[in-house]
């Protein structure tokens, strides 16, 4: 996962954490437990598709690397056997399909190895019994043969690791759109159901749910001591009527961090009053320059 990935995955595992302590607390409302459950599938789903995702295909490419060497060498040990009864009997076309050296056979590319292992085979195959007097055995040819199927089903090995490794990647990205999907459009709902008669873990929960920046970006000093300042603007000047009164969202950003979003229960508040938001602090509202 890159920085951005890890800090919206870790507030889900925040956020389970939170519900596995207290899904008993919510209990009078079932559908969090069914959002509850829905939300650890996805985080599951998440574990498993980035194990692939951080898979080691090294692994598989020396996998092929070593059936690559071993077929190689027994293109090399026929052709040896093959090349002697060529130059004896004059064979000038047997000569010309086994008579590259060693080191060229080792130096092709691997679909030109295959091609070549496969004019090998059918250039040898008839006259094996002949061959005899110069070394090469039917089960020779055999071991060539079978080696060559076994690096022709390896060749793309590593591409096709490589192709699930990005594939995994996308899902992880997938998966985490759809956690943070299934907490705005039904957890946040669920726990909003709780704000009146829960306030303190329903505040909790969306601390849970906020984003930290685990990036290594340089936050201020604020966020270093205090980190719930360093997710809310010390001035925040922000446009609202002149009272404010029931469920009400209010969207800060401050430049150090990602943007957060905040859901608190607002008492009625008369103009110029400090709001308080319950358990984070207190705003004061600039309502300067309100139409009158």
């Amino acid at each position: 996962m890159d920085n951005r990935q890890v800090n919206r995955y870790t507030a889900l595992l925040k956020v389970q954490s939170f519900l596995n302590r207290h899904i008993g607390d919510f209990a009078s409302v079932a559908a969090v437990a069914d959002a509850k459950d829905a939300l650890d599938a996805l985080l599951q789903s998440m574990q498993e598709a980035e194990m692939v995702a951080i898979s080691d295909i090294s692994g598989g490419a020396e996998e092929k690397a070593a059936l690559r060497r071993a077929f190689a060498d027994s293109i090399v040990r026929v052709c040896r056997g093959a090349k002697a009864y060529a130059e004896d009997t004059g064979n000038a076309l047997l000569l010309s399909k086994v008579g590259r050296p060693k080191s060229i056979i080792h130096r092709q590319r691997d679909a030109e190895l295959v091609v070549v292992g496969m004019q090998v085979r059918k250039a040898v195959t008839p006259i094996i019994a002949d061959l005899a007097d110069h070394a090469v055995t039917p089960a020779m040819l055999q071991d060539m043969s079978d080696r060559l199927d076994a690096f022709f089903d390896q060749i793309s090995l590593p591409y096709d690791l490589a192709l699930e490794r990005t594939a995994a990647r996308k899902e992880v990205n997938r998966l985490i759109a759809s956690a943070y999907a299934l907490l705005e459009d039904r957890m946040d709902n669920y726990m909003d159901l709780f704000a009146d008669d829960l306030p303190e873990l329903v505040q909790r929960y969306y601390l849970a749910r906020a984003i930290d920046d685990l990036g290594g970006r340089r936050r201020s000093s604020a966020a270093d001591t205090d980190p719930l300042k360093g997710r809310i603007a010390a001035k925040a000047s922000v446009t609202v009527p002149l009272e404010l009164t029931g469920r009400t969202a209010l969207t800060l950003q401050n430049p150090n961090v990602q943007p957060l979003r905040f859901r608190f229960m607002a008492q009625q508040t008369p103009l110029g009053q400090p709001f308080d938001v319950k358990g984070l602090g207190t705003l004061t509202l600039q309502l300067a320059d309100l139409p009158p």
